[in-house]
């Protein structure tokens, strides 16, 4: 079995798009098509940890495509991480809904899109119409920074709350004074 994919395909996907890559999966044995959405982050990402090499490298998921029709069910079945490993028979140049049915037996969800395509134009067709270039990475990275934005303000918020209520606390223990708490009423100027 090949690990990478073939250069010319490659090639043709870098036209395509300069920031699409292919990466093998030790944990799926499946080939991802991942895109550039973000500035590579330094965490520890284990061989078969895909979201977190993903994470490390600045990259998102956009499809995942098998080396050959069959591949084996990569659910896992047990807290040892046991893999259920049943054959799996993937749909020919389509991505279409694959069902595991000893892992329906089991009681995990077992099913998975898959499609395999062989290094053909026909993938890249497929990449053209769900468009990870335009409309997929901007809404991405606008959700990531977003996101960033919201996770900066909250902390600002947090440290301006305790810098004012530190503040608030030397000012009663300097003056001697304790803080006095007004009802809605006083606050209305109803002086009860």
């Amino acid at each position: 079995m090949s690990y990478t994919a073939p250069a010319t395909f490659t090639e043709r996907l870098r036209h395509f798009d300069p920031n699409l890559r292919v990466r093998w999966s030790n944990r799926t044995h499946t080939f991802h098509i991942e895109s550039k959405v973000g500035r590579a982050a330094e965490i520890f990402a284990l061989p078969h940890d895909d979201g977190a090499i993903r994470r490390r490298d600045g990259y998102q998921l956009v499809c995942e495509v098998t080396a050959g029709s069959r591949m084996w069910c990569h659910q896992q079945v047990d807290e040892q991480g046991t893999m259920c490993g049943a054959p799996l028979t993937v749909p020919m140049m389509e991505f279409r809904e694959v069902r595991c049915a000893k892992c329906r037996k089991l009681g995990f969800d077992g099913r998975y899109v898959y499609g395999y395509f062989g290094w053909t134009e026909r993938l890249l067709d497929h990449l053209r119409w769900i468009d990870p270039r335009n409309t997929w990475r901007d809404t991405v990275v606008s959700g990531n920074d977003r996101a960033n934005h919201a996770a900066d303000a909250e902390r600002e918020r947090d440290t301006l709350n305790a810098l004012t209520a530190n503040a608030l606390e030397f000012r009663a223990a300097m003056t001697g004074l304790t803080s006095v708490y007004l009802n809605d009423a006083q606050r209305k100027g109803n002086h009860v």
